[in-house]
Formats: structure tokens, sequence, C-alpha cells
């Protein structure tokens, strides 16, 4: 008698898959305050001299930001503080890059990684830093600042960077002009400045982001439009993201479902394919999620297609891992696990854009493992 071909269990019809290294993006919104403040405090041009530095026992070169309001210019330099109280002074990104037309642009912005190092952003998201910056043009380019340029190169160089009043009634700087330190500011010790010129073939990113903003100035600016599924086509990045939050999201699932069985008795009717364990591990995640966020239903299935991604992240971050939980996986069965993988796996080769010509299991294994979605272990 023929042996009868095994059916796979049949998935509810609203049934659906997730893969944790999708696109969330998280945008950062910050305090813009201190741009204006900055504008409004009318930074005339900069000063350039030498002063003791006690941190390093030595002189080192200064650039002194010479404004007319002194007022706003701390206003500004406060949320630079703030900045830099987690870090250090280098929290502020101080950015020169030489015009072919002549003279230079001065650019302050937060320095993203220190930005992201003290914003706590949970590993479901994919930070998107929205990087706040002011820039200035200067016409004239003398000889201090091309000095600062070459010093910059040492292998330590320290800078200081402050702001200093014009005198009242004082229009012109010169070497001869009395500044004072703006009260309540204090000279920021940086051993980080970034010096580009204009053509130069490669810039760091803020170079880049101070001279496009210098270039296009003047044209009308356009909303950029953001598509979940083509936000993150580094197959690399996606696959870690998935460890990622699989590890800090559910690490004790993770650790139930290993030593009840349940991974090694899924992996065992998966033999054919060999399937990694990291997609059965995620399998029993999505799971366990699932029963939280939707009514006990262990497929995502009363949730609509189109909100999945944001559901599932709202879910995430709300997420506590405890003794209740971690026991859904005693009621996990193979056969649901089975289900949730063949979900797991169209709905990544979904996202990525290829046909499903063929939509057997071993099929869409393979167009993963060919473009890099296929988890190695």
């Amino acid at each position: 008698m023929a042996k009868r071909e095994h059916k796979p269990p049949r998935s509810r019809p609203d049934s659906k898959g997730f893969d944790f290294g999708t696109p969330a993006p998280y945008i950062g919104a910050f305090n813009l305050d201190w741009v204006d403040h900055l504008t409004r405090s009318e930074v005339v041009g900069c000063a350039y001299a030498w002063a003791e530095a006690s941190t390093v026992r030595a002189a080192v070169p200064t650039i002194s930001l010479v404004v007319r309001d002194g007022i706003l210019a701390k206003k500004a330099f406060d949320e630079f503080e703030r900045w830099a109280e987690k870090s250090d002074d280098d929290a502020v990104e101080l950015t020169v890059v030489f015009l072919q037309s002549g003279g230079y642009l001065l650019g302050l912005s937060p320095e993203p990684k220190r930005r992201l190092a003290k914003t706590a952003i949970p590993a479901i998201f994919d930070p998107l830093m929205m990087v706040e910056a002011w820039i200035k043009t200067l016409d004239t380019t003398s000889q201090p600042i091309r000095d600062l340029e070459v010093y910059s190169r040492s292998l330590i160089a320290p800078i200081i960077f402050e702001a200093v009043t014009l005198p009242s009634g004082v229009n012109q700087i010169s070497q001869y002009t009395p500044f004072e330190a703006v009260p309540g500011t204090r000279p920021f010790l940086k051993f980080c400045t970034e010096f580009a010129h204009e053509g130069d073939d490669k810039m760091s990113p803020a170079a880049e982001m101070v001279l496009y903003s210098h270039l296009n100035r003047d044209r009308p600016k356009r909303k950029s439009a953001f598509k979940p599924n083509g936000a993150q086509t580094d197959a690399r990045q996606w696959v870690q993201k998935r460890r990622n939050v699989l590890y800090e999201l559910f690490p004790m699932t993770i650790f139930r479902a290993r030593n009840s069985g349940l991974i090694s008795a899924v992996s065992e009717k998966f033999s054919k394919h060999n399937i990694p364990k990291r997609h059965i591990e995620q399998a029993i995640c999505n799971i366990v999620l699932s029963k939280v966020i939707d009514g006990e239903n262990p497929h995502y299935d009363q949730i609509d297609r189109n909100s999945l991604l944001k559901r599932i992240v709202e879910g995430s971050i709300q997420y506590t891992e405890n003794t209740g939980e971690v026991k859904k996986v005693a009621e996990i069965s193979v056969d649901d696990v089975v289900s949730q993988i063949r979900l797991d796996v169209a709905y990544v080769t979904d996202v990525i854009g290829e046909r499903k010509h063929n939509n057997s299991l071993g099929a869409q294994l393979t167009i993963l493992k060919r473009r890099g979605y296929l988890d190695s272990a």
C-alpha cells in the first residue's frame, strides 16, 4: 500500500508571519531651540587664539564664536552642556569645510554616536537620527583657521571651543578687540574637530551634511517618503537585528523552549530542510507574543495585515517576560511552530520583493539563503 504523503499543518485563513529583523524606524525628536538661539545671537565671526587648558596642563588653540547677544548664546551653550553631561565635550560636533570659492563653513551639530549612546532605544527599533545643525558661512579664510587645520592632524589635538561677546559699539573684529566670555558658559575642550575641503573625494557624514545644506540652502525643501519594506536592504543588518531582538526580548522563552525539547522536536520534523534553530526560536517567540497582543490567538490572526508591524512594535515595547508568559511555551505544539515558520518565511520573501513562483517551503528557504536572510545558526 502506497504511503500517504504528509501534509503540513494548515494555518488559519488570517494567520500571519513576522520576522524580527524587519525595519522599524525610530526617529529621535530632540530640542531644536538651540539652533534658533544661536542664529538670533548674531554670530558675527570667529576669533582664534591660544589658552591654557588645565585638563591637559598645556596651552591649546581656541576657536571662539563672536556673538552680539550673550543671553541667547548662553541658551544654546546650555543645550551643548546637556549633550556633554553623559559623555564628553566631543558630544558637540565642530566641522569646518573650506569652500572652493574662498571662505569656509562652520558647522555645529550633536555628534550622532554619543547622542545614540545616551538614548535608550529598544532593539525592535532601527534608530534614524534626524541630526539638526547650525551652519555659519564665513567669507574669508584667515591664516589661523588654516593653522588650526594643520594642528588638527596631530595624534592628539585638543581645541577649546567657546563663545565670546562683541563689545557694544564695535562692528569689526580685529586682533585688538577685547572679547569677554559669555557669562554662565564654560569652554568645551574638544579632541575631535573635523576639517574638509569642498571637492574632497571622501568626507565625514558631518562635513557632507554641512556642505550639502550650504549648496542647497536656496532650493525648496521636499518631504522624503519612508517605505518600511524598502528601508533596510542590507541582509546582514536584518539578520543581526533578528538575533538582537530575540535575545533582548525573549531570553527566558528561548531558554524554556530549548530545555523543553520543543526546538529539537521541530528541528527533527524539518530535518529535510535543515531549518536554522534561530528561525525555530523566532517562530516560538512570535506565537508567544501573538498570544499576548492578539487575545490568545497564536498567529496574529485578528490583527489587520496593514497594522501588523505597528502592533508588534507597540507590543514589543510593552512586553516583559514573566513566569506566566514563559509557561505559554508548554502550550505550544510542534504543529503550531511548523505553521508559524512557514508564515514567517513567506513574510520575508514578500517583504524583500521576491516573486513566489513556487510556494513550497524549500523554494522560499532557497531564496532567503541566496539573498542572505537565512540565519546561519
